[in-house]
């Protein structure tokens, strides 16, 4: 007789992990099933770093990070890991890339800053940069994405009521309202009271494999960084490059982010232009990277700089809105769905795993966050 668990939880991201820890310290059992193996270079978690901050122009999301955040330490403080490197972090702006600097990202972030109370007059701008205008989000910083996969996979491994399956490649799934029955191409299937759909880029194309949602399409982009490159600070620099001296650095009117080193996890400074894919009033051979480093960190020009071209180059699932999708698609009050992570869930990780665990076990949740991204915002399953 094949064994039923309380939950299978398809994809095995940080999301996805996350979500397992906490129902199994509750006492559900889990199955996790992996596409391809933790860490894979094409997930969205996947890499060493992700930034973190709370300098949000919507302050539902500015409020949900720092709940993220409170909810990163206390992940340390169980696991006796350090994965969040508290360093600030700061925003740019020049004339050179917005005219009006009153419209930059820098300056319209401030008055969330002031009303979160997380914003630190005092702070200096560091000499490697070239600016007069920025803000400083002192709740900014790194999350080391492999140590808490790492940990992750540890935790998971040790708990009794939890089981991974990698590289599995499902071809069905049913459902008659009280059990889940997820069939994989080849071997027997696993039969769940519950399904969690937390498989990032491929989650919607996992749900469409029900009969009830074949014909469901959320819209979702897919994206990857247009440009990631690793600068190798010489030796005589290297520690004004490192975390202890120098923030997350960021300007979001070019959609260029920075990370310095972190030492003993880190080997050179990374410097990554994501989204808008133009900005700025570079030449039209000239990257946004080259742009940026003229602009605001002109010692760098003179530093070794390569291509990303491993795990720290990812893709992202964008939804049409720009919000998460997350909670139940359809009727069935059996399945969960959460895709549309927009490049920026993973810092969220927490807080979406918390409201996941809640939901599967019937618990109350966020009223905000369940109406906010709730997928039948899209599909039309729900009451108009």
């Amino acid at each position: 007789m094949r064994k039923t668990y309380d939950v299978v939880i398809i994809g095995a991201g940080i999301m996805g992990l996350m979500t397992a820890r906490l129902l199994a310290l509750q006492g559900q059992s889990v199955i996790i099933l992996e596409k391809h193996h933790i860490g894979h270079m094409k997930a969205a978690s996947s890499g060493l770093t992700r930034s973190i901050r709370c300098d949000y122009s919507d302050p539902f999301y500015a409020h949900l990070a720092l709940q993220a955040q409170d909810l990163w330490r206390q992940f340390e403080s169980d696991t006796g890991c350090n994965v969040y490197e508290n360093c600030g972090l700061v925003n740019l702006a020049s004339p050179t890339i917005t005219s009006d600097l009153k419209q930059s990202y820098a300056v319209a972030s401030q008055p969330i800053l002031k009303l979160l109370g997380k914003s630190n007059p005092g702070w200096r701008l560091p000499d490697v940069f070239r600016t007069e205008t920025f803000s400083f989000d002192k709740t900014g910083g790194i999350l080391k994405f492999k140590i808490i996969r790492e940990t992750l996979a540890r935790q998971i491994a040790s708990m009794p009521t939890v089981e991974l399956a990698e590289n599995v490649a499902i071809q069905k799934i049913d459902t008659d309202g009280k059990t889940v029955n997820v069939s994989p191409a080849n071997g027997e299937s696993w039969v769940a009271e519950k399904c969690v759909i937390a498989a990032g880029l491929w989650g919607a194309d996992i749900l469409r494999l029900i009969p009830a949602y074949a014909q469901l399409d959320y819209g979702l982009q897919i994206r990857s960084p247009k440009e990631v490159r690793y600068f190798d600070i010489t030796p005589k620099r290297r520690n004004t490059y490192t975390t202890e001296m120098l923030p997350v650095f960021a300007c979001l009117d070019m959609g260029v982010y920075g990370h310095p080193i972190v030492q003993g996890y880190t080997q050179y400074l990374k410097i990554s232009h994501y989204w808008p894919p133009t900005g700025g009033k570079g030449t039209g051979t000239e990257s946004q990277i080259d742009l940026f480093v003229k602009t605001f960190m002109p010692e760098l020009a003179a530093m070794r700089s390569f291509p990303v071209t491993d795990a720290d180059q990812c893709s992202y699932d964008y939804s049409q809105d720009g919000d998460f999708i997350l909670g139940y698609p359809g009727e069935e009050k059996n399945i969960l769905i959460a895709t549309g992570w927009n490049g920026t869930a993973g810092k969220f990780a927490p807080v979406i795993a918390a409201f996941l665990a809640d939901l599967t076990m019937n618990k109350a949740v966020n009223k905000e966050m369940a109406k906010r991204f709730d997928p039948q915002r899209f599909t039309g399953f729900g009451e108009t």
